[in-house]
C-alpha cells in the first residue's frame, strides 16, 4: 500500500487487477519537485522506475507544462478529471501535519 507521510492511501482509481506498488520504495519529495506514479501501476514507467537517478524518480515543479483535465479518447471513456479525494486527507508535512487545502481543479501530486 502507498502511503503520504504516513498516511496510507486509498486508491479507487488504480486500474483494476493492479496492486498499488509492487516496487517497494521510500521518498523524500523535496520542496519544488513532485513525485508521479500512472494509474495503470502494471504499465507505468512513472517516478518508481527513476529511483536511482538524481533526485530519486522526482520531477521538478518547472518542467510540469500542464495538467491532465479530460480523458478524450477513446469516445466512449469521455469525462472531465478531478482530484480524487484521496489526496485531500493526506498532512502536509509543511503546514507542521495539516491537512492540505481542498483543490478546485483536478491535478495530484506526492509532496
Amino acid at each position: 500500500r502507498v502511503s503520504v507521510n504516513g498516511s496510507p492511501l486509498d486508491e479507487p482509481y488504480v486500474n483494476p487487477g493492479n496492486v498499488p506498488s509492487e516496487i517497494r520504495f521510500e521518498v523524500q519529495v523535496p520542496a519544488g519537485r513532485i513525485f508521479v506514479m500512472g494509474d495503470h501501476r502494471a504499465n507505468s514507467a512513472d517516478s518508481r522506475y527513476h529511483l536511482d537517478e538524481a533526485f530519486h524518480g522526482t520531477i521538478d515543479v518547472q518542467d510540469v507544462v500542464g495538467e491532465a483535465v479530460v480523458i478524450a479518447w477513446p469516445f466512449g471513456h469521455w469525462h472531465r478529471l478531478e482530484q480524487p479525494a484521496t489526496f485531500r486527507m493526506v498532512p502536509d508535512q509543511a503546514r507542521g501535519g495539516r491537512r492540505a487545502p481542498r483543490r478546485r481543479r483536478g491535478g495530484s501530486s506526492f509532496a
